[in-house]
């Protein structure tokens, strides 16, 4: 399979063992971007919703009925309150408190289209085998208050799934707030299910289900929360199969530990995040993601991660969107078992930190902005990756020189800013289609495989700016910037394999550091490019020695070598990359590295 990543540059395909090439380029040739991702340029144009008073309401000061469980009755102090069999139906406005214990009940609630019915959860126990504990039926909206310093615990004891398989269950809207604890065991049922929006705010809840946890139609908000799931199914979930784009979910602040067999947090339309701390493991103990997807965030459409704190642990891709998706800000910590961060249009970074410690391919998606952020990967595969899933195999083994087919390469990476580390098994940086780099610092730990390279591109790769530094093995796939690029770039292929360990330099003509660093694997070729080279320096290339520096951002911008290898000294002569090499050893040649 063809590989894409993004950073870094590469080598002319039919260079001997010892060639070196130093470029200066001039582009105005990227291929249009066409993308149908409405992603917005800048987080100020997000909306979030804005919560009703009564929806962040944390104490209800008065009460108007009152239901008390036990093991032998329930009562209430308002007759109103139909209780028949074990069911207690509401059908009147009002605020209900509900206290004690019981172990086979249902609250049924079936009120005017026009009503507010409140809950309030008062150190109650409840549990049910045959529907769910609380059934609203119809109101206007129902609150489910949960008081201050009390545990709640709704549980389920059926032995197998019933039609309205929730142990909560709303048609209409549906707020929980209130600062207390619920704990929900939803046995075979889903946890909380509402047809129309939901709203959780404030409150310590623990959910345990074989189905979704949390499953709604519409819209669902949370925030202030302390959220614990561990779901066999879905953990937060909206989805309307009618009108997909009323599936929306808000996440606003709180702390969620979520443990799912499928997706953690899944949207049928948009995710927003704002800001949180999010442990997830999604796919646990899921061993077939084809037939049950276990991705950790998941959209149809927009993710936007506009801040929070992601510690993410995933058997599917662990941020996933088919459209777009937009990372703002933020902290992230990855490890997938297929890709890390996936979408199938669009994928913008514009800062956060973001350290993947395991991935197939670590960034993927058609169009690729990367203009922020500090980003430090390791792949399996491809570091970054441009690629349409339009296209079933874009064009393979493009040498430097020949041109893709732009019919079936459509694909870009596009990288001006940000500090980007990849180590990758296969090509760190590869753009079925083009390659534009304009700014940022990228540093690059190859592949040792002669068959990849460390960026590698279909149609163009256009240099301007931003700093490269990389190693990776010699061979026929290496690929340089091409001719309209406008930024000194060197690549030099040494004539056998250094060890990891053995630092890369470059000289300027008073043996001060230009640029340097220490690969963490073997290698036989390295690229060099910086806006700090130019035409009439002379330049040293060595490897080894000892540093005398201070690493910053991967990589040495000054101070000094010593006990180093003298590998080749040249200066750049004019515009078409001609070398005046005064010393090589073991004896290379710089080549032009034009396509």
């Amino acid at each position: 399979m063809k590989k894409t990543i993004l950073l870094f540059i590469l080598i002319s395909s039919f260079l001997l063992l010892t060639s070196c090439s130093l470029s200066l380029f001039n582009s105005d040739d990227t291929v249009a971007q066409d993308t149908s991702s409405d992603l917005p340029d800048d987080v100020t144009t997000i909306e979030l919703p804005e919560l009703d008073d009564d929806d962040q309401t944390s104490t209800i000061e008065a009460i108007d009925s009152i239901i008390t469980f036990s093991t032998s009755s329930i009562e209430a102090d308002d007759d109103s309150i139909m209780i028949e069999d074990n069911t207690v139906t509401i059908d009147t406005e009002g605020v209900y408190e509900l206290t004690g214990s019981n172990d086979q009940v249902s609250i049924y609630i079936d009120a005017s289209s026009d009503d507010t019915i409140t809950l309030v959860l008062n150190n109650v126990s409840l549990s049910s085998s045959t529907g769910p504990i609380i059934y609203i039926e119809n109101a206007d909206k129902v609150m489910i208050n949960v008081v201050a310093a009390t545990e709640n615990t709704l549980t389920d004891t059926s032995l197998e799934a019933y039609d309205k398989d929730s142990v909560i269950y709303s048609k209409d809207d549906l707020t929980i707030n209130g600062t207390g604890s619920l704990t929900i065991n939803a046995g075979f049922q889903k946890g909380i299910k509402a047809n129309d929006d939901l709203v959780i705010y404030g409150t310590t809840l623990n959910i345990t289900s074989e189905g979704h946890a949390i499953k709604a139609n519409n819209s669902i908000t949370i925030s202030e929360v302390d959220l614990t799931i561990n779901s066999n199914s879905d953990g937060i979930q909206s989805d309307n199969e009618d009108d997909p784009t009323e599936s929306l979910i808000y996440l606003i602040s709180g702390t969620y530990d979520i443990t799912s067999y499928g997706d953690a947090i899944s949207s049928s339309y948009d995710l927003t995040i704002y800001d949180g701390t999010y442990d997830l493991v999604s796919g646990y103990q899921n061993n077939n993601v084809d037939s049950t997807s276990a991705k950790a965030l998941k959209t149809d459409h927009n993710l936007y991660l506009i801040n929070g704190d992601f510690n993410i642990s995933s058997e599917d891709d662990a941020i996933h969107s088919d459209d777009g998706l937009i990372i703002f800000d933020g902290t992230y910590t990855i490890a997938s078992e297929d890709d890390a961060i996936h979408t199938n249009n669009s994928l913008d970074i514009q800062g956060g930190t973001i350290t993947i410690t395991d991935a197939f391919e670590v960034i993927e998606g058609k169009y690729i902005n990367i203009s922020g952020g500090n980003i430090n990967i390791i792949a399996e595969d491809d570091g970054i990756n441009g690629s349409d899933p339009e296209i079933s195999s874009a064009v393979a083994d493009v040498p430097n020189g020949t041109t893709g087919s732009t019919t079936t390469s459509t694909a870009e990476i596009n990288i001006s800013g940000g500090t980007i580390m990849v180590t990758a098994e296969d090509d760190a940086i590869d753009a079925n289609g083009s390659i534009t780099i304009s700014g940022g610092i990228i540093v690059i730990n190859g592949p040792t495989s002669g068959m990849q390279s460390l960026i590698d591109y279909d149609i163009d790769w256009i240099l301007t700016g931003g700093t490269i530094i990389g190693t990776s093995g010699y061979g026929n796939e290496t690929k340089t910037p091409s001719d309209e690029s406008t930024q000194i770039n060197l690549t030099y292929n040494i004539s056998s394999t250094k060890q990891s360990g053995t630092s890369v330099s470059l000289l300027d003509e008073n043996n001060e550091i230009v640029m340097s660093f220490t690969p963490t694997k073997s290698y036989q070729v390295v690229f060099m490019t910086s806006a700090e080279l130019d035409q009439d320096t002379n330049y040293t290339l060595i490897l080894g020695g000892t540093i005398d520096s201070e690493l910053e951002n991967g990589y040495y911008s000054s101070g000094t070598v010593s006990n180093y290898q003298s590998v080749a000294s040249f200066t750049l002569d004019d515009i078409n990359n001609t070398f005046n090499v005064s010393s090589s050893s073991p004896g290379g040649t710089f080549t032009p590295g034009r396509r």
